[in-house]
């Protein structure tokens, strides 16, 4: 084979090649942030070939359980929605000791402003369905990051 046609071959493959996957052609939300009512989130999940995977942590503050202490949830997700800059993430309890409580969904929204400036949070106890968002707030601290 003449030189010029193997260089072409050889380039030909290159491009044909695909490319390795990098950290922004993952599908993922991370971060977390507290909201108006007091409540902690702090998620990393992300969608993988076989599905969601990831944790979602939650600590709802006293005012919140009646008085009776802050309740702290640890939860597996099982499914995220990413729309644009908009993520739902359901998630189940684990098999933690500290963990005797229900599904929840939630929902950020990732305003791109370095800092979380302009983030937004929902959350809401009783179920996962990824397909039913929660309308969020701003949140009052925090940082949120949705890759789409």
């Amino acid at each position: 084979m003449a030189r010029g046609a193997l260089l072409g071959v050889i380039a030909l493959a290159a491009v044909s090649l695909p490319s390795p996957a990098t950290a922004a052609d993952v599908v993922s939300v991370t971060g977390g942030g507290q909201d108006f009512t007091g409540a902690h989130v702090a998620v990393s999940a992300r969608l993988t070939p076989s599905g969601a995977a990831g944790v979602l942590n939650a600590t709802l503050p006293a005012s919140e359980n009646g008085g009776a202490g802050a309740l702290q949830f640890r939860l597996r997700v099982v499914c995220l929605t990413v729309v644009g800059n908009v993520a739902t993430i359901g998630a189940v309890p684990t098999g933690s000791a500290a963990n005797d409580g229900p599904p929840f969904v939630v929902t950020v929204v990732d305003s791109g402003i370095p800092g979380g400036d302009g983030d937004l949070l929902g959350l809401r106890a009783g179920d996962f369905d990824c397909t039913n968002p929660v309308v969020p707030r701003p949140i009052q601290e925090g940082n949120f990051v949705v890759r789409s």
